[in-house]
């Protein structure tokens, strides 16, 4: 099993490149109101490259700290100063979580999910007008809903759109909800992967004038990934995937728990860890068999709606050509756009310039 995180361009902000990526997500929150530059960099500051623990300790200081600050803000003379510190301290509690999925049983993780939530609930009032948190169910891997807000959600907002994870008229709905993530912390196991009845819980909204966007697996055109299960396959690589074929459910979980143990790649690591999680299983020959069902092949002909599909230069998560493979099968619905390093824009999941391409109107 290789890594796949290879030939950065950017600069580092830890020599785990898949840390590096944790710190910039939170750190890419700071455009809007979901982070500080200054707290992602002190975090970053004290993470050990490869120790999950320090990454989570890490961001949970820092967490923490904001939340402490936010509550002491005086909420009604300062409301955004306050909001922007709820909403930052919720994503830091998001960081400290994302790392701890080896252990189910770790309480942490209900606990941190608990707070990131509180936070962000307690920004979402501060909001003007106050915003309202309705849950919808819908599937995913590995996103929080609460985060697509300061991805797409306020971005939207200032091009003119109505934005919810629920309802409005002319709206981009932002999905990527923590569906298998949230049926796994509730306890009610996996999911299969299916998310687009979002719109029939939704009835006040102009089906002429809608965009859906989100992020990871809640929508699979955003990284052009075409089959999910390919990538766990290649990563796995011929040799123990003829295994996993074999049906020797035994003697491929003992292979695979080499890539448990500290000092494996990080992408690694945490891809077994957090997808076992995630499928609510022990067993990685049952989360490789079930990730297998995160595939496009025979969806596309379904599809008759102007789709966005990225394909970033320097992916460190999904390898080349299945963007392209995915807007072939779609065909004349389906634009496909290269986000390149040239433009600073070649990182997995950059997606600001879709809100603006998905105009409503078109739809």
């Amino acid at each position: 099993m290789t890594d796949p995180n290879a030939n950065a361009t950017m600069y580092q902000l830890s020599k785990d490149s898949n840390f590096h990526f944790g710190i910039l997500r939170a750190l890419a929150m700071a455009t809007y109101d979901g982070a500080d530059i200054d707290e992602c960099l002190v975090a970053a500051n004290s993470i050990v490259p490869g120790d999950f623990e320090s990454f989570s300790k890490s961001f949970l200081a820092i967490a923490n700290n904001v939340y402490r600050r936010a509550l002491g803000i005086a909420k009604t003379r300062f409301p955004v100063s306050a909001r922007i510190a709820f909403f930052s301290a919720a994503t830091y509690f998001r960081s400290a979580d994302f790392h701890l999925h080896g252990n189910p049983a770790d309480a942490r993780i209900m606990d941190y999910w608990a707070k990131q939530t509180d936070a962000f609930d307690q920004g979402l009032a501060l909001l003007s007008p106050p915003g309202t948190r309705l849950n919808i169910k819908t599937l995913d891997f590995d996103i929080f809903p609460e985060e697509m807000f300061h991805v797409a959600g306020l971005a939207a907002l200032e091009r003119g759109y109505n934005v919810a994870h629920i309802r409005r008229s002319r709206t981009t709905l932002t999905t990527s909800p923590s569906g298998q993530r949230l049926h796994r912390r509730l306890g009610k196991g996996s999911s299969p992967p299916s998310w687009t009845y979002v719109l029939d819980k939704t009835n006040d909204v102009d089906p002429e004038a809608v965009a859906l966007y989100g992020l990871s697996l809640g929508v699979m055109a955003m990284d052009g990934v075409w089959d999910f299960g390919a990538v766990v396959r290649h990563g796995f690589g011929p040799d123990a995937m003829r295994i996993h074929d074999s049906g020797d459910k035994a003697k491929f979980d003992a292979l695979a728990q080499r890539y448990l143990r500290p000092g494996t790649p990080t992408s690694i690591r945490w891809g077994l860890e957090h997808g076992m999680w995630a499928f609510n299983t022990g067993s990685p020959l049952d989360f490789v068999t079930e990730v297998q069902k995160f595939t496009l092949e025979g969806v596309t002909r379904y599809i008759r709606t102007p789709v966005l599909i990225g394909d970033a230069h320097d992916d460190m998560f999904f390898f080349t050509g299945q963007a392209r493979q995915l807007a072939e099968a779609i065909g004349k619905w389906a634009t496909l756009y290269y986000f390149k390093n040239q433009d600073s824009i070649g990182t997995h999941a950059f997606g600001d310039w879709g809100v603006e391409a998905a105009q409503p109107g078109d739809l």
